[in-house]
């Protein structure tokens, strides 16, 4: 997929890309028929929705070396957090994330609109761009030595490239 300074293809990279690579790729090339994956931050979602696909289109084939997914592992996850009390007032009105799941009714998700995804994406990374060092030792303080002018540059070269 273009990694490191390796020529990335000319494709715009989304979660749903990724999660389609890591059905395809564990489809592909993994022969035990038990899968476990895991996902480190938005990975974790790209598993999740990986491992709905996986196990979906096990159900319609027949071929028996088709991998199931008995479980999934998520590091560093994050999403909405909410006081107690919210949280009591969400599930008595809308039920949990699961009841909702397992009786269809979840919203359908409508992406925003291309140009305002581009726009948003130019804005922030016009933003971070500077900054990217001080980032770097600000995320990583155990090991700011680490934090070279070179990752900074590859960073920032990468940031240039289609679809970033």
């Amino acid at each position: 997929l273009g990694f490191g300074r390796s020529q990335k293809p000319r494709v715009l990279y989304t979660q749903y890309l990724w999660s389609m690579y890591l059905s395809d790729f564990t489809r592909r090339f993994v022969e035990s028929s038990d899968v476990v994956l895991g996902g480190n931050s938005i990975g974790g979602y790209t598993v999740m929705a990986s491992a709905s696909e996986i196990n979906n289109a096990g159900l319609s084939t027949t071929q028996p070396t088709t991998p199931t997914v008995k479980g999934i592992a998520l590091f560093n996850s994050a999403g909405v957090l909410y006081e107690p009390d919210e949280y009591k007032s969400k599930i008595s009105t809308e039920g949990t994330i699961k009841d909702q799941t397992l009786n269809d009714r979840l919203p359908p998700f409508a992406p925003p609109p291309s140009f305002l995804l581009n726009l948003g994406s130019t804005l922030i990374l016009k933003g971070l761009r500077p900054r990217i060092r001080s980032t770097l030792e600000w995320l990583y303080p155990e090991r700011t030595s680490r934090v070279t002018d070179e990752l900074a540059a590859d960073i920032l070269n990468d940031s240039y490239d289609f679809g970033a």
